[in-house]
């Protein structure tokens, strides 16, 4: 009965415990059997190996796996589809809430993320509002634990799913393994989603009043709508649940370009099964002019609120044009096939990439000094000209000083895929960065050292080992340091070594690594804080790149620290690079 979309079957042993749990549960759903909060308990106990007590477990994963369940058990239940009439889709959502216990308790992150999720009877009207048709490309861009996008499969719909939670990330690549699933801001969909998504139905219920950089915000939920609805392509139709409060008339007055409100209904109490009884509106926006006038209602339940979505306006033909749909995913796999957390399948490119050689030619005598402006003179590359590079997109200066000594000529070249330098990603500053940075690391320091006061210094030892030599950027804002380090990373990562560190100020962040990287050709994922490991757990990430801060490298327990957490996951065989970002915070991050 599973769709051809969906991965329910069976339990991988590297899958998240959380999801397999679900599983579990979702077994007593299809047994038609009721799940109280005692059940919710057992069940994380046996799969996690204990109680929540004993920090097995959050509530945070209880109310995951419960919703996962829900969305895993709807998959797979042929009697519920898009299409099935309201009369029996008003039975057997009334059967199945009274299967599942009420939200009673809220878990930190809930609160803080506004994770609500959305109701199954609630999800499945707002995918019918949508009208997918098969193949369609429909994005959700707060896809949570899946429960709308569990309904655009069941419609053979082709899903692009967003979320930020990395738990439900996990989670929605191992339920969706056909779907392109991503861990962006959403309120920055449209910057950050490559341009070959072009989605012709967007289904969402984004957070209402938090946003990641500006924490409590009463707009927060306006521009996640915003960039959705930039991202739409003509023709297409979007779904929201939105607060009641959103004010709709000053959005769609902000709007430019072709746009039909369809319906604007008010729905009271419509997530009291998720422990709140906020009020919420449902929309119904088409990205095309044509006069029709939209149905604004507050229905007193949800057969009024099915007739109001019968009552719809079919939705406009798109124009004509190429078909745009999730183009294969940039062409660096950089996360294993088979760690844990389960990596996040994404479709397969048309060709691998090019790798080539960094082409650039030492330069015997130093290039020529541009004219001095102040105490300051223009940068360039003084030893090297880098074949097709670009110059900096803002101008870099450096002191006479400094431009008085010139570079040593570099020995070792770096590899890139050939778009890197050829499209600009790197200028010709940021390209001669990484080659002294691959030169110094192709090379070790003089003599032969071992560890000395429990590992925070080196004494020369004849018994010792080779260390590697560092390199220290210390390039000023606007350089990108970001995209040097990345670049840097990358070129040992073409080179076999795919295991590296990343130590910064913060977890927010993370989010800058990624977008560096991301620009280079990698994806998102292959970022992973250690904060997703608890303290004492082994670090289940085979390959990529680990994200740590200067706060959590300090932290630890009597009987556990970070240090040992990230050493035991990097091995004795450890040859990848460890960067750190925002050095001068590096203050006590020993911490003994």
């Amino acid at each position: 009965m599973s769709h051809a979309n969906t991965a329910f079957a069976f339990s991988d042993p590297a899958e998240p415990q959380v999801l397999a749990a679900a599983r579990a549960l979702a077994a007593r759903l299809v047994a038609d059997q009721a799940i109280s909060r005692l059940t919710v308990n057992a069940t994380m106990a046996d799969h996690f190996g204990g109680s929540d007590a004993e920090g097995r477990w959050s509530v945070r994963d209880a109310h995951a796996a419960l919703e996962l369940a829900q969305v895993l058990f709807l998959a797979q239940a042929t009697e519920f589809s898009p299409a099935m009439s309201s009369s029996f889709a008003a039975e057997a959502f009334t059967h199945l809430e009274r299967l599942v216990p009420t939200q009673s308790n809220r878990s930190d992150e809930q609160i803080e993320w506004q994770q609500f999720a959305t109701p199954p009877r609630l999800a499945w009207m707002a995918a019918k509002a949508c009208a997918i048709s098969a193949a369609e490309l429909v994005l959700e861009p707060s896809a949570g634990t899946g429960m709308l996008g569990v309904w655009a499969a069941k419609a053979a719909a082709r899903l692009a799913l967003n979320e930020i939670s990395p738990l439900r990330r996990e989670c929605l690549g191992a339920v969706f393994p056909e779907a392109t699933v991503t861990g962006f801001d959403g309120e920055l969909i449209d910057e950050l989603l490559t341009p070959d998504v072009g989605p012709s139905v967007v289904l969402m219920n984004p957070p209402y009043s938090h946003g990641i950089e500006r924490g409590h915000d009463s707009r927060t939920g306006d521009r996640h709508l915003r960039s959705a609805w930039k991202r739409l392509l003509p023709g297409g139709r979007l779904v929201a649940v939105m607060p009641e409060w959103f004010e709709l008339p000053k959005f769609l007055a902000g709007i430019a370009g072709p746009l039909s409100l369809r319906l604007n209904a008010t729905i009271e109490r419509g997530f009291v099964k998720q422990g709140t009884s906020i009020s919420t509106r449902l929309l119904v926006l088409d990205k095309a002019d044509d006069g029709t006038s939209p149905i604004i209602a507050q229905p007193g339940n949800f057969a009024e609120l099915h007739l109001l979505i019968d009552m719809l306006p079919d939705r406009v033909s798109l124009p004509a044009g190429p078909s745009i749909g999730i183009k294969p995913a940039l062409p660096l796999r950089l996360v294993a096939n088979k760690t844990k957390p389960v990596p996040l399948k994404v479709h397969p490119t048309d060709a691998a990439p090019s790798i080539l050689p960094l082409d650039f030619t030492p330069l015997e005598a130093p290039a020529p000094i541009e004219s001095q402006v102040g105490h300051y003179l223009p940068y360039r590359p003084s030893r090297i000209s880098i074949a097709n590079a670009v110059s900096h997109p803002t101008p870099l200066v450096e002191s006479v000083a400094m431009g008085s000594i010139t570079a040593p000529v570099p020995e070792v070249v770096p590899q890139l895929p050939s778009s890197i330098i050829a499209e600009g990603i790197l200028s010709a500053a940021q390209a001669e960065t990484l080659i002294y940075a691959a030169s110094a690391h192709a090379r070790d320091l003089p003599g032969r050292f071992e560890p000395d006061d429990k590992g925070c210094a080196l004494k020369a030892s004849a018994e010792g080992r080779a260390y590697r030599m560092g390199y220290f950027l210390g390039d000023g804002t606007g350089a990108g340091k970001g995209r040097q380090v990345a670049s840097v990373i990358l070129d040992r990562w073409v080179r076999g070594e795919r295991r590296h560190i990343w130590i910064s100020k913060n977890e927010a962040l993370l989010e800058d690594a990624r977008r560096d990287w991301s620009a280079l050709g990698g994806l998102p994922i292959d970022i992973q804080p250690l904060g997703q490991w608890k303290l004492g757990v082994p670090i289940g990430m085979r390959e990529g790149i680990l994200f740590v801060t200067y706060p959590t490298l300090r932290s630890g327990r009597s009987d556990a620290t970070r240090l040992e957490q990230i050493l035991e996951w990097a091995g004795e065989d450890f040859d990848g690079l460890i960067v750190f970002d925002e050095a001068h915070a590096m203050a006590n991050a020993a911490g003994g």
